[in-house]
């Protein structure tokens, strides 16, 4: 898919680590230009420089989807691939236990954390441009 200037997407950061193979992270940003070559330019939402002024860098375009989609209301159950805002970004773990409204998820780099079931969405991949679902169950 190519994006436009203006276009609001999320870029997808894969990261290896000493606790864990491979985690991804998603960022929201802004497509600034289509640099050719399958690269676009992009200026983050809450990624910044230290003058305060957005970061901004090229990615390759395998690595940028469109913003998650607001209309979708799909309930979560333990072992699902679920997503969380956690500093800055949205980061993908699995569904431990829900016990009432409160959710238990391990982070792919291995943290775990608690919040309420509202706090989390699926975990949609973007694909020959549509949204899939991988379910666990």
């Amino acid at each position: 898919m190519v994006f436009k200037e203006n276009d609001r997407v999320e870029v997808i950061h894969h990261h290896t680590g000493e606790r864990f193979s491979l985690c991804i992270s998603l960022h929201t940003a802004t497509v600034l230009a289509d640099m050719g070559l399958n690269r676009s330019r992009v200026r983050y939402d809450t990624r910044f420089n230290r003058d305060g002024t957005g970061f901004t860098e090229t990615v390759d375009s395998a690595d940028i989807r469109p913003c998650y989609p607001s209309d979708v209301n799909l309930g979560i159950a333990v072992s699902d691939s679920v997503e969380t805002y956690v500093l800055h970004s949205w980061r993908v773990g699995t569904v431990l236990g829900i016990d009432g409204q409160t959710c238990r998820v391990n982070l792919q780099e291995g943290d775990r954390v608690s919040y309420d079931v509202s706090a989390f969405r699926r975990h949609l991949i973007w694909m020959n441009g549509q949204w899939c679902s991988l379910l666990n169950r």
